[in-house]
């Protein structure tokens, strides 16, 4: 089994020096407001919804939207889109134009000819690799199922590899599954037990306690080292992998709210978001600090979210809730390799409306996208760094707004087009999925 270890590289009591540089906002030019395609529903008109959707432009023009599906039929819910007009699965959409989706292909399981989205997932998400592989992770709650698929060129549907229903992970249970992959099937599973000390991980590093546990597959998904390690101090985490030529670089941001007083909700106190990052592909972590954070109301805070650069410099975002004062939205730049980080308050059209959900992207030439989900509007913005970001409303076609689940996320398309996804709520407890791309 290969080793691990954390290098703790800035204790929360000595990382002043590396903290977060503030960047002024630098005046310019209004940017030209975006133009956006009418919205695409992809939950079915009948049946159950879903929820926390998240995008993958890959590298051949095709578009993937993965989304927990509707609460109330968690375990089962109809799908007219299923060969077998049923899904236990979470939602996993294909399109190779962002407009029209349908399931992502499934596969046999082992002797049975059922087709995999019959196993029961409750929440999921999607990476691909450099060599045209695609991976979804789907947690069960107490493990994860994993699905390949490669991609077909010139907008062609993706071909269905394999299917397995579990990891497997060592945790008892996953709260929220990650993956992110690069080069030729090296994938990063990253499970989440929502407590830090739930897990105690690989004993070769058996100091390190931490609610996320990185599995790594150097196989393309077939294998994965089922022990684990936690990262030290984590809490909510968001992983991403650099996809430079050659690169061996792994991220994960993460917040350190901690599992003990999230359930009475009383930890008002400042917290550190962290960066964690390996340059061995996963076999080995350093930790570093972004900055301090209040968590407002820890049972309410949200996922950091990351975004790797065609040149390897790192943005991430994450939203400072300050205690019943006004949200605070900040992006961090890194070019350091995730050592240390500037940092930008981003202004969006009205953050006294509610916390809202929140993605940042970088695109193919490193333009920077940010989207946004609160009470009144999903918005969405393309600039760089260091300047003013200029929001445009992301046509909803009056579908009644909230910041439904706990994320939200956007994405660029090969080529430079921003694509946006985001949830309508129209239930007591379930919502429909939506996508719309920019012109």
């Amino acid at each position: 089994m290969t080793k691990h270890r954390i290098a703790v590289t800035c204790a929360a009591a000595a990382v002043a020096v590396a903290f977060a540089a503030t960047v002024p906002t630098v005046a310019s030019s209004a940017p030209r407001a975006l133009q956006f395609r009418p919205p695409v529903a992809l939950t079915p008109a009948t049946g159950f919804g879903g929820y926390e959707p998240g995008v993958l432009a890959d590298r051949f023009g095709g578009v993937w939207v993965f989304a927990h599906k509707g609460n109330e039929g968690d375990v089962l819910s109809p799908d007219a889109q299923a060969a077998d007009g049923v899904r236990g699965s979470s939602w996993v959409w294909w399109s190779s134009n962002g407009v029209h989706f349908t399931d992502a292909p499934g596969g046999p399981v082992g002797a049975a000819p059922l087709p995999s989205e019959l196993l029961f997932g409750d929440e999921n998400a999607v990476d691909e690799d450099d060599a045209g592989h695609v991976y979804a992770v789907d947690t069960n709650l107490t493990d994860a199922s994993i699905t390949r698929w490669h991609l077909g060129r010139a907008n062609q549907p993706p071909a269905f590899d394999f299917y397995r229903p579990v990891i497997p992970a060592g945790e008892a249970y996953d709260d929220r599954p990650w993956v992110a992959a690069h080069g030729n099937g090296v994938v990063m599973f990253m499970g989440n037990t929502w407590e830090q000390d739930a897990y105690p991980g690989n004993p070769v590093s058996n100091s390190a306690r931490g609610a996320a546990i990185v599995h790594m597959s150097y196989d393309g998904g077939m294998t994965f080292d089922p022990v684990g390690v936690p990262l030290d101090g984590s809490g909510w985490c968001r992983p991403a992998a650099d996809h430079r030529a050659g690169s061996h670089v792994f991220y994960a941001i993460c917040t350190t709210n901690s599992s003990a007083v999230r359930l009475a909700g009383l930890d008002l106190s400042d917290h550190m978001l962290y960066s964690y990052v390996s340059t061995d592909d996963g076999r080995t972590w350093h930790r570093y600090g972004i900055r301090p954070y209040t968590t407002g109301n820890p049972n309410a805070s949200n996922w950091p979210s990351v975004a790797v650069a065609p040149n390897g410099t790192v943005y991430a975002a994450y939203l400072d809730q300050a205690n019943g004062r006004t949200p605070v939205l900040w992006l961090f730049r890194s070019t350091t390799f995730g050592r240390t980080w500037q940092q930008q308050v981003i202004r969006w059209p009205d953050n006294t409306t509610s916390v809202p959900l929140f993605s940042v992207a970088v695109g193919p030439t490193g333009a920077v996208g940010l989207c946004l989900q609160d009470t009144t509007a999903v918005t969405a913005a393309v600039g760089s760094f260091g300047r003013p970001f200029a929001f445009t409303a992301v046509p909803t076609g009056g579908a009644p707004q909230t910041p439904y689940g706990d994320f939200t996320q956007c994405a660029f398309t090969h080529a430079g087009k921003l694509g946006v996804t985001w949830t309508a709520l129209k239930g007591v407890d379930d919502a429909d999925v939506y996508y719309s791309q920019q012109r």
